[in-house]
């Protein structure tokens, strides 16, 4: 059962700004960590002068089990479970300001028996960080306007404070995207790139701070803080400078499936009088390759966010969901999980006779190819 911190820590006096906390509530507050979060803490991290922003960064908080606090001050007294972190505007300060509370804490009282953290991780550092904010390819403004230019160095001060595999979570505008990237909503979500955005140089920062397995989630395009479906991740062990993964086409999707679709394709365009020579193999694949990205992201998008006629007008709501929050929301937690969920709904949705009939349709007009007449055969 989870029990918010605030319920299990006694009232106790503040020492003032980032000094000396009750030692009660310190041992309060590192009982909490061990039973909550053993292999490393969830932050949520959200500029408090935006309204949306601060309300899905506390919807986020409450679901994820994240710590934060219940005002601006960062003291022992003042950290809650499952809720989030209000931006003090200067990522580097708050972190490790964060991170001795943490460490303070959880040396206040001994592990519990029978609990081993996972190799390079512990209840006092950090593990997943997620940060509602606007952005673009090269900044943030949670954090304290973060650019690429200045984001090796804050990277470099809190390393310590995170695990090695620590997640960074950029629930913001464009950050995954290329500075020279065209923006093309299709293009960059289906599609690997960003090598240079701000995402890819935290990525190169973690790296150079020795998190082997961590990973950083952003945004190819604007759009909303949890509905947006452009996804991108980049991999520390993918080394330094290497582009960022498509979720929809690599996580969810994959080369064996699109071969197991072209065939389908290539199957129903035999069945409908289409035919072609062994030599066109080639420009076939390429142009069935190309409508399976339209209809895959067509699906996805769906699955994602569905349009209803509410009297004469025409809104944009969410769709499928998992754990309580939108798919793009919860792809970099739990992206296993939420691939099997656009999975399904490809299978049961938006693959059958008629997808598949247009789909042919589509190719062979690309290919410019004449149908076969029953005679003509």
């Amino acid at each position: 059962m989870y029990v918010a911190a605030r319920d299990s820590i006694a009232p106790a006096r503040s020492f003032g700004g980032f000094g000396a906390d009750d030692p009660a509530v310190l041992a309060a507050l590192g009982a909490l960590l061990w039973q909550e979060a053993p292999a490393g803490v969830t932050v949520a991290l959200y500029d408090a002068r935006d309204a949306e922003l601060k309300r899905r960064g506390m919807e986020w908080a409450k679901r994820q089990g994240a710590f934060g606090t219940r005002g601006s001050r960062l003291e022992a007294s003042e950290i809650e479970f499952r809720r989030g972190l209000p931006d003090a505007r200067n990522l580097k300060k708050q972190i490790l300001a964060l991170s001795a509370i943490l460490k303070r804490a959880v040396t206040a009282v001994p592990a519990p028996a029978g609990v081993q953290p996972l190799s390079d991780t512990g209840p006092s550092q950090i593990r997943t960080l997620s940060i509602f904010t606007h952005g673009s390819e090269s900044w943030i403004l949670t954090g304290g306007n973060i650019t690429s230019a200045k984001v090796g160095g804050i990277i470099k001060a809190i390393a310590p404070a995170l695990t090695n595999d620590v997640k960074i979570i950029l629930y913001g505008c464009s950050s995954a995207k290329g500075i020279r990237e065209a923006s093309n909503w299709m293009a960059t979500t289906t599609s690997p790139g960003g090598a240079d955005s701000l995402a890819a140089r935290i990525r190169d920062a973690l790296v150079d701070a020795g998190k082997s397995k961590a990973s950083v989630w952003g945004h190819t395009q604007v759009g909303h803080t949890t509905r947006n479906p452009s996804l991108r991740v980049f991999h520390a062990s993918d080394g330094k400078g290497s582009k960022g993964h498509s979720y929809l086409s690599e996580s969810i999707f994959g080369a064996l499936a699109d071969a197991m679709l072209r065939e389908e394709i290539a199957e129903e365009m035999a069945a409908l009088g289409y035919t072609f020579a062994e030599a066109r193999q080639a420009e076939f694949r390429t142009k069935a390759a190309q409508r399976i990205r339209e209809l895959r992201y067509s699906c996805y998008v769906r699955a994602v966010v569905i349009r209803k006629k509410i009297g004469s007008t025409v809104k944009r709501t969410t769709n499928l969901t998992y754990g309580g929050g939108t798919l793009p929301e919860m792809a970099p937690l739990y992206p296993f999980a939420v691939a099997d969920i656009v999975r399904k709904h490809w299978d049961t949705v938006c693959w059958n006779a008629k997808s598949k009939r247009e789909a042919a349709k589509a190719v062979a007009t690309d290919m410019r190819l004449k149908r076969e007449t029953a005679a003509s055969r």
